[in-house]
């Protein structure tokens, strides 16, 4: 008989227990388990990273297109034209079938996928727009709300808002314009030649038919768009409207500077004043220490000094006079010249506006670009003289400024003509020495300087335009006086015109917005 060893015979505890403490070959078995939810959330990954990348580029089409429709819109009705340009407008910025979207119907808006573009309670443009985009992953597996796994979700959902809304915004438009002998040369035309001052006068009024809508548009909010002139050459022509304001901003009597020594005018009348005299003026007193490479204007630099206000001598402006009462230089062609008189911020219908446009025709005098933005700056300041024309809002909404600088060439300052600041070789305002080669600079500086101020003190935006010779080059000095981009040289009438279409439509566009 066979002895059995019990001892030997493992039991079945011991046999579990040991599967159990004996983990090799599982790791397979796991691996198995965890694919589906790894697949899931990978796929769930790619998949919404590609309908976040959709709905990104819709909401970018959607903005676009409803800033277009509602620019369109003539008031708070959406008409077909404009749903026409605001769905031309989607589909460029975002082409139908991008990354696999469905195509979204444009006329049935009550499709799954489609743009529905409409106006809000408030007269603006609405639109909504919404597609599917198919899944790659999840189409096959994909996680629910509460953390479970379940299979097929083919599409998924892209939806976004937008309103294009209309602000309005007072515009005031200074046109400082350049009216030297030099404006009577000729330009080209598709039709042949005409005067550059001929040509310029063109541009305006066609400026002012293009801003047209808009200035309709803000009339109806009870806001407005204004304009301004100041013609400028050696001197500028605005005695008569310092003159209504008070006569005691004028010197009455004036002093001259003739040859080495002062000369005091006769005591002049009313009459004088608001008749026989011309309008155009001599500038208060400045700094000669300003030097070229100045940085700063002079506390008594106050010819451009637009708050100190006109108490005395100094800050008083003098009649532009060449007869026997005043400098009495020398004519001899361009050495004396007052243009046509400046205009204070207005609003215009556009026979006042054409009206005006066309006295702008006598060109002659030499170029001191410093004068004209002195002056087209100080019409439009919200300190000093004028300042209770020029609000920085009116009926609660802000003033947007826009200046446009028009000239013709490089500054030409001889030291023998009658200035604004005299006879420069006789006064010595600007320059110890009079001599040109010192003076020149030193205008160029202060028109540097007055750019700045209005591009600071203004928040002015600031437009510089050259009508020149093919061959000849854009001043340093007029494209740092505008803002990135805005000094642009011409040399057609064709050129000039789209420039000031350029401005026309920078100026009309501060209204419309997402």
């Amino acid at each position: 008989m066979t002895k059995v060893e019990i001892s030997k015979i493992e039991r079945p505890q011991g046999v579990l227990r040991r599967l159990r403490k004996d983990a090799s070959g599982t790791t397979l078995a796991y691996m198995a388990f965890a694919m589906f939810p790894i697949l899931g959330m990978v796929g769930a990954g790619v998949d919404i990273s590609r309908a976040y990348i959709v709905k990104t580029r819709m909401q970018q089409a959607c903005d676009a297109a409803a800033i277009a429709g509602r620019k369109s819109m003539a008031g708070t009705t959406v008409t077909s034209a404009d749903k026409e340009e605001a769905i031309k407008f989607f589909n460029f910025n975002f082409a139908p079938g991008t990354l696999g979207a469905a195509t979204m119907d444009t006329t049935n808006e009550s499709a799954t996928n489609r743009i529905k573009v409409s106006a809000t309670a408030a007269g603006q443009m609405e639109i909504n727009a919404r597609t599917e985009v198919p899944t790659i992953i999840m189409g096959i597996i994909h996680p629910t709300e509460s953390g479970a796994w379940q299979a097929g979700k083919q599409q998924m959902k892209v939806e976004v808002t937008c309103v294009g809304e209309e602000y309005f915004i007072n515009n005031d438009v200074m046109l400082v314009l350049d009216t030297t002998g030099s404006m009577a040369s000729n330009i080209s035309t598709p039709t042949g030649n005409k005067s550059r001052m001929e040509a310029m006068r063109d541009a305006l009024k066609q400026l002012y038919d293009d801003l047209k809508p808009a200035q309709t548009a803000l009339e109806s909010k009870n806001l407005r768009l204004r304009y301004g002139f100041v013609q400028y050459s050696m001197t500028v022509n605005t005695g008569k409207l310092l003159y209504a304001r008070n006569p005691n901003y004028i010197n009455n009597p004036a002093t001259y500077r003739r040859n080495g020594s002062n000369f005091t005018g006769p005591n002049r009348n009313n009459a004088w004043f608001t008749g026989t005299w011309g309008g155009c003026i001599e500038e208060r007193a400045t700094d000669q220490n300003m030097n070229s490479s100045a940085t700063t204007i002079s506390n008594t630099a106050y010819d451009m000094r637009m708050d100190v206000m006109p108490t005395d001598a100094a800050t008083r402006w003098t009649p532009y006079d060449n007869s026997s009462n005043g400098t009495n230089i020398s004519d001899g062609g361009d050495n004396v010249a007052c243009p046509r008189e400046s205009q204070e911020m207005a609003v215009w219908t556009e026979a006042q506006f054409d009206q005006h446009v066309d006295t702008i025709n006598n060109p002659g005098g030499f170029t001191y670009h410093d004068i004209g933005m002195m002056w087209g700056v100080r019409l439009m300041s919200n300190q000093g003289i004028f300042a209770n024309n020029n609000p920085d809002s009116y009926n609660n909404v802000r003033v947007a400024r826009t200046i446009v600088f028009m000239t013709d060439g490089a500054l030409n300052t001889p030291n023998s003509v009658y200035s604004a600041w005299g006879v420069e070789d006789w006064a010595r305002r600007i320059a110890s020495s009079g001599n040109s080669g010192d003076v020149t600079p030193r205008h160029a500086n202060r028109l540097q300087l007055m750019c700045n101020y209005a591009k600071t003190q203004l928040n002015a935006d600031v437009w510089a335009i050259a009508i020149l010779g093919a061959s000849e080059t854009m001043p340093s000095n007029l494209t740092s006086c505008a803002h990135t981009g805005q000094a642009e040289k011409v040399t057609t009438a064709a050129g000039l015109a789209a420039v000031f279409k350029r401005i026309s439509d920078k100026v009309g566009n501060l209204r419309v917005g997402k």
